[in-house]
């Protein structure tokens, strides 16, 4: 028999307007299968779901064409291709019941941009401790701005591919961490943490919830303009490469 002590772990849990059957959480973790093995990489989360877990994530997505992580093999989120490939994932871990999560990420210096070619932005012209061949271009206060939007793209794209919950990224010179800019360009600090949130909620307030045992949640999306014309072009160009391939 189960030890008492631990029923509470397998309670439903209420995330917003999200409900998790369970305290289980798979969080986000390489498969290998990226973006472009949507069979095996909805298969692997499918089963994971199957077998118990309430929540169950993706590994770090790229957000845009500037934080392509190749040769490391993650999800991406770019565009609508990529939102059909991730919907397979989400249908595999809904038929069983549980929550689909994804982590968002643009991570800065450590971006290698092996399939995109594009140069990486951050907040500072600083080699990162983890890839020391990579050093970013320093961000603008207007392209600070647009990197928030860009953020806030994903987020919508991921609602559209019918996740559940949306974490960030923002550790190791990743630009949502470590320290930031005031409108003035200046940098200030602030503290790193990743947040999670309801997809599905749209007009909720942006402070932080009350603290459950398993996550922390609140509101995942706002009104933005699109993605950057340049982004976009670098997607086209490496969806190209793919195909020649």
């Amino acid at each position: 028999m189960r030890d008492p002590r631990h029923d509470i772990l397998f309670e439903p849990v209420r995330l917003g307007p999200k409900t998790a059957p369970n305290r289980f959480w798979q969080v986000p973790q390489c498969n290998g299968a990226g973006s472009d093995k949507p069979g095996m990489q909805a298969a692997h989360r499918g089963a994971k779901a199957e077998g118990g877990w309430g929540v169950v994530f993706t590994e770090s997505c790229a957000i845009t064409p500037d934080a392509d992580q190749l040769p490391a093999v993650t999800v991406r989120i770019w565009d609508e291709q990529d939102v059909r490939n991730l919907a397979l994932m989400c249908d595999a871990v809904h038929a069983h019941g549980a929550l689909a999560g994804i982590e968002l990420k643009h991570g800065g210096g450590l971006a290698q941009n092996a399939e995109s070619r594009a140069l990486p932005r951050g907040l500072a012209q600083v080699q990162n401790d983890v890839r020391h061949l990579v050093t970013p271009r320093e961000m603008s206060v207007r392209e600070i701005r647009q990197m928030q939007r860009d953020h806030v793209d994903a987020a919508l794209r991921s609602r559209r591919a019918g996740f559940d919950l949306i974490s960030y990224y923002a550790s190791r010179r990743s630009p949502r961490s470590s320290s930031t800019r005031s409108t003035t360009g200046a940098p200030t600090p602030t503290a790193a943490r990743s947040r999670t949130a309801c997809a599905s909620c749209a007009s909720c307030s942006s402070r932080p919830a009350r603290r459950s045992t398993t996550a922390r949640s609140g509101c995942a999306s706002r009104s933005t303009r699109s993605t950057s014309r340049s982004a976009s072009a670098s997607a086209a160009s490496a969806r190209a490469r793919r195909a020649s391939r």
